[in-house]
């Protein structure tokens, strides 16, 4: 078996963790595993919603902001 080290870990996250490994009866390492593929799959599916998802703005809304948008960052202190 081969020692890793996750930095910047709390204690309590870290007991939290072992918690969770107990719990379910299952090696730390598995359960880590497992929470990664679980937060890809989360975040993939996530993504997809959000760009493939329904358009909430109109073309016509789209052109608005953006002429609004460039109003503002001719302001002094804006970078361009």
């Amino acid at each position: 078996m081969m020692l890793k080290t996750i930095k910047n870990v709390d204690d309590e996250t870290w007991h939290r963790f072992k918690v969770l490994s107990i719990k379910n009866r299952i090696p730390m390492g598995n359960l880590l595993k497992k929470m990664i593929a679980s937060y890809e799959s989360e975040s993939e599916q996530f993504w997809k919603t959000v760009l493939s998802g329904k358009q909430i703005l109109s073309g016509e809304d789209i052109k608005e902001m953006k002429k609004d948008i460039a109003w503002i960052r001719e302001e002094y202190g804006y970078r361009k």
